[in-house]
């Protein structure tokens, strides 16, 4: 058995494992007068670097603006578990940490279907709060 590691990013971009493949995501967050309000998924495909070439980045998780990809939702209120209208779970993605607010974050969720270029992204769902 193995463990997939959690990485940290000080942006929205990462090459990492998904599904047991490599791939290389990347979105933006829309914000309205400094709130989050929409993610855009820009880039979800497959990389053609092997496990060996994935740098995993290592920086420290202690800082005030980063992005945490794997492990699980970092929830400030309640916690959620969206559902596609046909009752397919959305995949926990990562949580941005931003402090908008007072110290809040937002946690991605994506729902997806594997295709012909393997898993290709439905919907983004994006779940924010802070305290």
């Amino acid at each position: 058995m193995k463990f997939a590691p959690t990485i940290y990013t000080d942006d929205c971009e990462v090459s990492m494992l998904f599904m047991g493949e490599p791939y290389f995501i990347r979105f933006e967050i829309e914000y309205d007068d400094a709130m989050p309000v929409r993610c855009h998924m820009l880039d979800f495909c497959l990389t053609k670097q092997s496990l060996d070439e994935i740098k995993w980045p290592n920086l420290p998780h202690k800082r005030l603006w980063y992005v945490k990809w794997g492990g699980y939702p970092i929830f400030i209120q309640n916690e959620v578990n969206p559902i596609s209208d046909d009752g397919r779970p959305y995949m926990y993605l990562c949580t941005v940490n931003n402090e908008w607010g007072d110290s809040g974050n937002c946690n991605i969720f994506i729902l997806v279907r594997k295709g012909e270029l393997g898993y290709e992204v439905e919907d983004v769902y994006m779940e924010y709060s802070c305290c």
